[in-house]
């Protein structure tokens, strides 16, 4: 059954809304016709978030405007942060955007509290929720003393405090942070998904290794069963038993090998989740990652728990003056090998000018890279991996060109 209602054309109007739901689409429909001259003020001016049902399928939210939507419905385009680009959402200022909805199926409307052009919200609402084994009542009577702060005047600068958080550097600051605790909970789950990986792959390895020793010992087993009788038999036992000796150190010293890299890379997971979040990182402002310095610098870091070893220039394992030539090599500048050669790459820069990717020489004989907020990154000594550090107050400083 279909209809038509202030120029807007209603379809289905006599099928079910959706699954599991004991009403009709005309039924919501009326619903929100009925109440469209205490809705509409409310929700005009706001960019619309609705919740829509089908059925077949499970509810569904929507923020950009339907594929298809007649010319008289506004829109207004809003930054999608989730979605990282530009989308158009619905006003409803008037009665047929609110019909049009009803069409759509929309049957939750969620709008911000503050109107387009506007940076003052217009409302404020305190969520109340009882505790478990609560009743009611006990939300009636705190909604009773909200009510009373707010009449007594305390409320005045409640409602100054949220029209202040609703300003335009409040909520870029919350957006910041909201976006640091995305990265934060994404390096997590890639560190999770990391540490996940090698300790397979070390399981792998060892089932590996239990196989080839049993093929080993059978092969010995089946040996000493028979007696070699003649000085020849005995000759090719002899030779057996040694190809199955060196066969077996073969395979300790891969395992072993493996199992060192298995180790190093569980360090330099357990050193990021351990660093990252005292040495202020989290706020470290990195140079533009297409800048040669931003690249050198992000090289660096990406370098971080791999252990020092003299003479080695990476990828996967570093002296001091190997770290920063492998990182700059990844930004296409070539430095020299030593660290007494480097100390005379590119040009002298005093400490109060030092900046994210500049060569740092606490003394002669080693070399790090300065990263920003007064740290740097280096592979320090023996034994131990690379990391990161406060830069020191009496330094040499080169920046590379």
């Amino acid at each position: 059954m279909d209809d038509e209602r202030d120029g807007v054309r209603l379809t289905s109007l006599d099928a079910p809304l959706g699954d599991g739901l004991e009403v009709t689409k005309g039924d919501l429909v009326d619903y929100l016709d009925a109440f469209a001259d205490r809705l509409v003020p409310q929700l005009a001016g706001r960019p619309l978030s609705v919740m829509r049902v089908r059925p077949g399928q499970a509810p569904f939210m929507q923020r950009n405007v339907s594929k298809g939507a007649p010319d008289w419905v506004r829109t207004v385009a809003v930054w999608s942060w989730g979605a990282h680009r530009e989308v158009h959402q619905v006003l409803c200022d008037d009665r047929r955007t609110l019909l049009w909805l009803a069409n759509q199926r929309a049957v939750e409307f969620h709008v911000p509290f503050t109107r387009i052009g506007e940076e003052q919200p217009s409302g404020l609402v305190i969520d109340l929720d009882p505790p478990v084994d609560a009743g009611f009542d006990l939300v009636v009577r705190a909604a009773e003393l909200v009510r009373a702060t707010l009449d007594a005047g305390t409320g005045g600068r409640l409602l100054l405090r949220a029209a202040e958080l609703n300003s335009g550097v409040a909520q870029a600051d919350y957006q910041a942070m909201a976006d640091r605790g995305r990265e934060a909970l994404l390096s997590a789950g890639h560190t999770d998904a990391a540490a996940s990986g090698v300790i397979a792959s070390a399981h792998q390895d060892r089932a590996q290794a239990r196989e080839l020793t049993k093929s080993v010992l059978d092969e010995a087993r089946a040996d000493a069963a028979i007696t070699p009788l003649t000085p020849l038999a005995q000759r090719e036992a002899m030779r057996r038993r040694v190809a199955r000796l060196r066969a077996q150190r073969t395979h300790v010293l891969s395992a072993r090998l493996r199992a060192r890299r298995h180790s190093v890379a569980l360090r330099a997971l357990r050193y990021r989740m351990l660093h990252h979040r005292g040495t202020g990182l989290a706020g470290l402002r990195l140079p533009l990652p297409n800048g040669r310095a931003g690249i050198a610098v992000r090289a660096a870091l990406s370098r971080l728990g791999r252990p020092y070893v003299w003479g080695a220039t990476g990828p996967n394992q570093f002296d001091c003056s190997g770290l920063v030539q492998w990182a700059y090599a990844q930004a296409g500048i070539h430095l020299d090998r030593t660290t007494y050669q480097q100390i005379h790459d590119g040009i002298p820069v005093p400490r109060s000018q030092v900046r994210p990717g500049d060569l740092v020489f606490p003394h002669a004989g080693h070399v790090q890279m300065a990263i920003g907020n007064n740290l740097v990154v280096e592979a320090p000594y023996s034994g131990a991996s690379v990391r990161i550090s406060p830069l020191g107050s009496n330094v040499q400083i080169r920046r590379p060109i």
